[in-house]
């Protein structure tokens, strides 16, 4: 269950800089696995670098192997549907999100169940089909 996603600055971060007049860095998109196994939404160490995202808080993790140190931030996070960009999103302007501690492979993010909560998700396993309804 692999969408296009976006994430950027939070909201009150972007304002901010807007209002200071200052450069708000381009958002950056990702391929990100809609992934019921995790609490909260991570993303990839590169998206926080573009960003230039500032770490919240240290964390621990929960992972299958472990307990493992993560960085938390704030950012925002756009889900397009079929159409891309030029559809409907579902936007989170302002979400917490921990940094991805193992690299995954053609992967930049898990979308969490801190944002399926949020929406309706059908999965069709036979026909190895997806709607997520938001």
């Amino acid at each position: 269950m692999v969408v296009d996603a976006m994430f950027g600055l939070d909201g009150a971060k972007t304002t901010a800089l807007v209002q200071a007049g200052q450069a708000v860095p381009r958002p950056v998109q990702a391929r990100a696995l809609l992934d019921n196994g995790c609490d909260r939404t991570a993303i990839a160490p590169h998206i926080a670098q573009k960003l230039g995202l500032q770490m919240l808080v240290p964390a621990v993790s929960q992972t299958a192997s472990g307990k493992v140190p993560v960085k938390v931030y704030r950012a925002s996070l756009s889900v397009f549907g079929p159409g891309g960009s030029a559809g409907p999103a579902l936007v989170f302007s302002d979400l917490l999100v921990s940094e991805l501690t193992t690299p995954l492979p053609n992967l930049d993010a898990l979308i969490g169940m801190d944002v399926l909560r949020e929406c309706l998700l059908i999965l069709n396993g036979p026909g190895q089909q997806f709607i997520l309804g938001f």
